[in-house]
């Protein structure tokens, strides 16, 4: 019995809307306004087996919703907006075998979703959001045979995703955003025949991703972005029929790439950029009857001209294509085009002449030539030739097996997982190709990163004289390099050098006499200042890493010393004292300028003296023989001026040469003593430095070689 409701304006199933109907059989309420189903809406149908509600406003699935409905087969849920659904809303369909859930907005595919619809075979889930898939979400559909979840936002296919699918036959994954498949993802689906990968982001296709697919069919992998197919990529497909390897990014084909397709019929291999093909690479192709190289004519009328002309081809044509032309008159699977070099652009391969052959020698690079990492890091080694080549590689002399650790790609790559002590040394790449054999060698080594073995310790700076050194080691494979920072501004000291100077990068850089960095690391602080204090970094860092560690500097400073030392004088730290600059003398806390007068009182004892200069008058200390004062023009006792000839007679008397010889005494006794006093201090009754210090110093043959004013000590003549 079947009830059609569809096409009508029906937005809510109630519990009692469809009565009591123990015999309907299908019931088709699509096209619709449908948004909602009351709890028990179909358990008056206990008999039903097709529903169909598709294309309705339903945006939810609660729990339990179809409850009494255990003999339902096929359920149609297509083209609602359901973003929701809880799990258990599938509560009791026991015999479910069909579900269609696709074009919908669900973004998230639960682990117990379908928990109890463990006899389905097919299940649509495509053309929704979803982008998760929880780990065992599909673990109990052990009779599924059909999955679509193509035209969602898929990002990668993990083991547990298809974990339970053991009877799978077909799944539709193309047009996601898949660029990833763990290894050996694809063992549990023994009896898949048909793969659509197509259209997603895959970068390459390893080697243990189609394992144990011994009755696939039809495998698609068009319109993606693969680079490379490892090396017995399809060893095991050895049933696949159909292969699709259209639109992606391949440059290369080697002698293992399809290795184990001893079925195969038919290869889509057009939109690529192959240039090399290796001698042998199509042997294994036993059953092959079409090869579409060549963009299909279909396809030709949107191509740019350029490209139009090769074919799509991108195949280079040299020595190496040789044997390509003997194999395609062989199998007659019809021809290929050159795209190479611009001499033989758009000419087939067919049409190839023996003059055509030609090689240049074979130049092989690696790089990088050094390899310094630490042990468990990735490494990565590449080699290259320009004409396209077979690749292996020889570690310390010994041919290297691929393995889990170890794996290099047809395109001359090799990646080492986690480096071992095993994996240093030397690593030599063979290239070849119908010109001949090349090599080139690269070094891998195992570093360490920089560890601190002296750390610097926070500073209290409190002692007079005494430098602020902080101490800084580290070891590390290469030997780091030390650095300093002062508040986030690096330092740059060196032993031979002498300057201050901030860069227009910001950093300041310390190369004073204050500031020094040892060949060890060290940092030394002479006489530290208030304007030192901060944190200090200290830095180690060679090519693997780098580690810091900061401390702080403290300087103390002195009351008396913020006090007293102002105009003329540096601020030290607290147990120095305040010391004058040059131009500057200390008096008590200040430092005062030095003055110069230009003439000098005669001392009120000296009133007595003849002032003739003659230096015979000891007894009255007034003989005006001018020792005693050392600053000014000179006048003598009597206040007549001197005359200006230096040259008129030498002095002669004991104060003349006391004078000469600097000594300060005087022919009064106290008067010699007072002298004596302030000689001693450096300061006359003033408080200025006398004239004579300076002058005491010179000879006295320069001094009267000079032609520099007349000096006071000079007596005036007779």
């Amino acid at each position: 019995m079947e009830l059609h409701l569809e096409g009508n304006r029906i937005k809510k199933v109630r519990e009692t809307s469809l009565g009591y109907l123990p015999s309907l059989n299908t019931l088709y309420l699509q096209n619709n306004r449908i948004e909602e189903m009351a709890f028990g809406a179909f358990k008056n149908c206990s008999k039903l087996k097709t529903l169909n509600l598709a294309r309705n406003k339903l945006t939810k699935l609660e729990y339990a919703g179809f409850d009494g409905l255990d003999q339902l087969e096929n359920l149609d849920l297509s083209a609602n907006s359901i973003s929701s659904i809880e799990d258990g809303a599938f509560l009791g369909l026991y015999r479910l075998k069909n579900l269609f859930l696709n074009v919908n907005e669900i973004s998230k595919i639960g682990a117990y979703l379908f928990a109890d619809v463990y006899s389905l075979t097919s299940l649509f889930l495509y053309k929704n959001r979803i982008s998760v898939i929880e780990p065992g979400a599909f673990s109990r559909l052990m009779y599924l045979k059909v999955l679509s979840l193509f035209d969602n936002k898929i990002t990668s296919v993990p083991q547990k995703m298809i974990k339970g699918l053991e009877n799978l036959e077909e799944l539709y994954l193309h047009r996601n955003r898949i660029n990833k498949i763990e290894p050996w993802t694809f063992s549990a689906t023994k009896k898949l025949q048909q793969l659509y990968l197509y259209s997603n982001l895959l970068p390459f296709i390893p080697d243990n991703i189609f394992e144990d697919l011994r009755t696939l069919r039809v495998l698609h992998l068009g319109l993606n972005t693969i680079t490379y197919i490892a090396d017995n990529a399809f060893r095991d497909l050895g049933n696949l029929n159909v292969l699709y390897l259209d639109s992606n990014r391949l440059t290369l084909l080697n002698s293992k790439t399809f290795t184990g397709l001893s079925r195969l019929k038919d290869l889509h291999i057009f939109f690529n950029k192959i240039s090399f093909v290796a001698k042998g690479t199509f042997d294994h192709l036993k059953s092959l009857s079409r090869l579409l190289w060549d963009v299909p004519e279909a396809y030709r009328q949107s191509m740019p001209e350029s490209e139009a002309k090769t074919r799509g081809s991108g195949l280079h044509c040299d020595c190496n294509v040789r044997w390509l032309k003997d194999w395609l008159a062989e199998k007659k699977l019809g021809d290929m085009t050159c795209a190479t070099p611009p001499s033989l652009t758009g000419v087939m391969v067919s049409q190839l002449q023996a003059r055509h052959f030609v090689c240049e020698p074979l130049q092989v690079s690696v790089y990088p030539k050094k390899t310094l990492v630490l042990y468990g890091e990735n490494v990565q080694l590449r080699c290259e030739t320009k004409t396209g080549a077979t690749y292996y590689w020889i570690l310390n002399g010994t041919r290297l097996q691929a393995d889990q650790y170890r794996v290099p790609n047809p395109l001359g790559m090799l990646t080492i997982y986690g480096l071992a002590e095993e994996d240093l040394g030397e690593y030599v790449c063979v290239a070849e190709n119908e010109a001949g054999l090349g090599a080139s060698h690269a070094m891998v080594a195992a570093g360490v990163r920089p560890l601190f073995t002296t750390y610097p310790e926070p500073t209290d700076a409190n002692e007079p004289q005494k430098p602020v050194v902080f101490k800084c080691q580290a070891k590390g494979n290469p030997a780091p390099t030390i650095k300093w920072y002062k508040d986030g501004l690096l330092i740059i000291g060196t032993p031979e050098e002498s300057r201050f100077h901030i860069t227009m990068e910001g950093s300041l850089v310390f190369m004073g006499k204050r500031y020094h960095i040892t060949r060890e690391g060290y940092l030394i602080i002479f006489e530290p200042r208030v304007e030192d204090e901060g944190t200090y970094k200290c830095e180690a860092e060679n090519e693997l890493g780098k580690v810091s560690y900061e401390v702080s500097l403290y300087v103390e400073m002195s009351a008396k010393c913020d006090r007293g030392c102002k105009k003329g004088g540096v601020c030290k730290a607290v147990k120095y004292d305040c010391v004058c600059s040059r131009g500057f003398y200390k008096k008590g806390d200040q430092c005062i300028e030095e003055k110069k007068t230009k003439a000098i009182a005669v001392a009120e004892e000296m009133g007595s003296g003849s002032g003739s200069g003659s230096g015979s008058g000891p007894d009255n200390g007034g003989s005006g023989s001018g020792h005693q004062e050392y600053s000014g023009d000179w006048t003598s006792g009597s206040g007549q001026e001197r005359p200006t000839n230096p040259t008129t007679a030498v002095p002669s008397g004991a104060g003349v040469d006391q004078e000469e010889s600097g000594d300060e005494s005087s022919s009064k006794e106290g008067s010699g003593k007072e002298r004596q006093d302030e000689s001693a201090g450096g300061e006359s009754d003033d408080g200025s430095f006398e004239a004579w210090q300076p002058v005491k110093e010179k000879s006295r043959n320069r001094r009267r070689a000079s032609a520099e004013p007349i000096s006071p000590l000079d007596a005036p003549p007779s």
